[in-house]
């Protein structure tokens, strides 16, 4: 982490609106898809089955929303 801070220090313009990592595109989009896809596939298939199995619980949340 001291080594991405030292860079990021030593090259601000990489990370700005415009520059080469393109932050407007890769964080709204990119980061928020790779995020969500790796926390759904940290999720146990036991605890997904149980949460899908429970019809009463979803009609209600559905019901509601």
């Amino acid at each position: 982490m001291v080594i991405v801070i030292v860079i990021a220090y030593f090259t601000p313009n990489v990370g700005k609106t415009g520059g080469p990592l393109k932050p407007e595109i890769t964080v709204t989009y990119v980061y928020v898809i790779l995020v969500f896809l790796l926390s759904g596939l940290a999720v146990k298939l036991d605890a997904m089955k149980k949460a899908l199995l429970n019809f009463k619980h979803q009609i209600c949340i559905f019901l509601i929303d």
